[in-house]
């Protein structure tokens, strides 16, 4: 099995969030799609693929941490972390 890693777009949602529900238990209904288009920015998703279908996924939220006496500096929030 050859998998390859590639960065999500917009059109992916449909199938990462198939890929999301298969590990997770999860069932999103359209409207959930429509929902998560408002919150995730796809760029920020790596997508492994086998044979065309999506396999693995992880993604990150863009942050802000502060560290002990320090001005905040960006951070990654990792999200959405799954393996077929």
């Amino acid at each position: 099995m050859t998998v390859t890693l590639h960065p999500a777009t917009a059109d992916d949602l449909p199938a990462l969030a198939t890929a999301d529900g298969r590990a997770f238990g999860l069932d999103y209904e359209p409207q959930d799609l429509e929902d998560l288009r408002l919150v995730i920015d796809p760029e920020r998703f790596v997508l492994a693929r086998s044979e065309g279908e999506i396999v693995g996924a992880a993604g990150s939220y863009a942050l802000r941490v502060t560290p002990p006496g320090g001005a905040p500096v960006p951070a990654e929030g990792v999200t959405w972390v799954s393996v077929a």
